[in-house]
């Protein structure tokens, strides 16, 4: 366990004491993590290189099958029975599909490969704590999203019938599936550090906007965070530090409206200006600043 610390946050990487199995097998092998499940099995001797020969062929049935990855780690005497802020999970990258339970209570799903998620441990959570992680077949799943389209959506990198093309619906590495200069190896797995971080402050990625509507007039955020934004106020500074009018409701279960008058929007470059507004988020002992651009914008998929 590595043990960082930057001011008031301490991290302690998750990167030992992990094992894993197939969901429908009581069969626990030795795991690594960061890592993925193609490769754990290569290390426990059950599948072969795919890189030798025709392997790439014996190893297809791994992308259909559902995996769970387990560790088991204390929560310090120090942090037990802190406010539920003051510790927290970070995961810094899941492939892809995902259940993930704290003592056999699931606290989160996850399904996109290209991002972060940061959960925090409820305060009654017991110690020493089981950290479960299931992992759903890419391929499983993207045939069920794609059996309730209205229509197909073509891809060409993989080598399987039109209907069961499915890297084109889900947020993963599109090499996995096959191309023409490497194999098809569809796996999933932990493939970035987990972390547990121990702090009472707010970091500003915790602090999200969502724009709920926009006018000429007005434009409408959900501001949401994790237990304990509720404590603070927000103020909004203008585009180069000016003045703005606005107004926010009271916090209800972690997030609260937030209204701006006349928004000047954020334009792509070549198209016109980038002003951007600040939030500042602030309680009796921090500070926190975010930055965004006032703009709609859809992705038509």
């Amino acid at each position: 366990e590595r043990n960082e610390e930057h001011d008031d946050t301490k991290i302690h990487e998750l990167d030992s004491g992990w094992e894993f199995r197939e969901a429908t097998s009581d069969n626990w092998f030795p795991a690594e993590v960061p890592g993925d499940a193609m490769t754990d099995l290569m290390s426990a001797g059950i599948i072969p290189d795919p890189f030798f020969g025709k392997a790439e062929n014996d190893v297809q049935w791994v992308e259909k099958t559902d995996w769970i990855y387990r560790c088991i780690f204390p929560l310090t005497e120090k942090l037990e029975g802190q406010y539920p802020s003051a510790l927290e999970l970070v995961f810094e990258g899941i492939d892809t599909f995902s259940e993930i339970r704290i003592n056999g209570q699931l606290h989160l799903e996850t399904n996109n490969m290209h991002r972060t998620h940061v959960l925090p441990i409820p305060r009654e959570t017991a110690s020493p704590c089981t950290l479960e992680i299931t992992l759903k077949s890419p391929v499983i799943v993207g045939e069920r999203i794609m059996a309730a389209l209205p229509r197909l959506i073509p891809t060409s990198n993989e080598d399987k019938p039109i209907g069961q093309r499915t890297s084109s619906v889900v947020r993963k590495a599109k090499y996995q599936f096959g191309w023409d200069w490497g194999p098809r190896l569809t796996s999933c797995g932990i493939w970035r550090p987990v972390k547990l971080r121990e702090s009472d402050e707010l970091t500003e990625e915790e602090i999200q906007l969502s724009l709920l509507r926009i006018d000429e007039n007005q434009a409408t955020y959900l501001v949401q965070g994790p237990l304990g934004i509720e404590t603070g106020q927000i103020t909004i500074q203008g585009p180069e530090n000016g003045s703005v009018a606005y107004s926010t409701s009271d916090w209800e279960t972690q997030q609260c409206t937030l209204k701006i008058d006349k928004p000047q929007r954020w334009w792509p470059h070549g198209m016109g200006d980038q002003p951007l507004y600040t939030l500042q988020w602030s309680n009796h002992h921090q500070r926190r600043p975010v930055r965004f651009g006032i703009r709609k914008i859809e992705w038509n998929r």
